[in-house]
């Protein structure tokens, strides 16, 4: 095991990555999936919308998000049918995000330890970087919110992934691109990083606002995670 309590040492470093929208080009799956399982459910809704709502949430918080907000019961088969959408869209679509497979490489070459910490389900996360060719640089240092007792915004599965990696907070660098990532980054006490491509430059107040260091193209990432160190 590395030492986790030389913080300036590259090998005492910890890079927590979310899956969607930062190792994975699946927002628009992901948006399109919900949508129609959500209109399935009588709720209508555009893809700005659905952004607005429950971008960053886990399936789970999706439901609890929607029921408080419409008053309606969605549960269980919601669930199974948005994962399944999901499955379906991701197994046809899902890329690797521009420059990721670089940039992760240098990170890990540079003796940074890697995990991936999402909202997901271990299961997809396991299909999405399948199918996007970025599996092997993981392995099994993946950890999912279903792991936890609650998802992002709480810090929950990014304290476990530390704790289960080795490391502590201040040790570790959290890769994000949606609020509620970077609220459960900073909550974990972790410095955050928060990717908005050029397509999603609106996002970038909020992120700021959040807590993140807001960056634009996935080639700077790993100077950008060794500056401070």
């Amino acid at each position: 095991m590395t030492n986790p309590g030389n913080t300036t040492d590259l090998r005492g470093m910890l890079a927590i990555f979310d899956c969607d929208g930062v190792l994975v080009d699946t927002e628009e799956i992901n948006r399109r999936a919900l949508i129609t399982v959500l209109r399935r459910f009588g709720i209508d809704m555009t893809e700005a919308q659905a952004t607005e709502h429950f971008h960053g949430l886990s399936n789970t918080g999706i439901v609890e998000k929607a029921e408080a907000t419409w008053g309606i019961q969605l549960g269980t088969p919601f669930v199974l049918d948005l994962e399944l959408a999901e499955s379906d869209l991701v197994r046809r679509h899902v890329r690797p995000i521009e420059g990721v497979l670089g940039a992760v490489t240098d990170i890990i070459n540079m003796g940074i330890a890697t995990c991936v910490a999402s909202n997901g389900t271990l299961r997809g996360i396991r299909e999405r970087l399948s199918y996007a060719g970025l599996r092997e640089l993981f392995a099994e240092r993946l950890f999912s919110a279903e792991q936890v007792a609650r998802g992002k915004p709480f810090p929950d599965v990014f304290a476990h992934a530390a704790r289960s990696m080795g490391y502590r907070p201040d040790s570790c660098v959290v890769v994000e691109d949606s609020v509620a990532g970077v609220a459960a980054g900073v909550s974990a006490g972790m410095r955050v990083l928060a990717f908005a491509p050029h397509s999603r430059r609106a996002s970038e107040p909020a992120l700021r606002a959040a807590g993140g260091e807001v960056f634009n193209e996935m080639g700077r990432l790993p100077s950008l995670i060794v500056e401070s160190r």
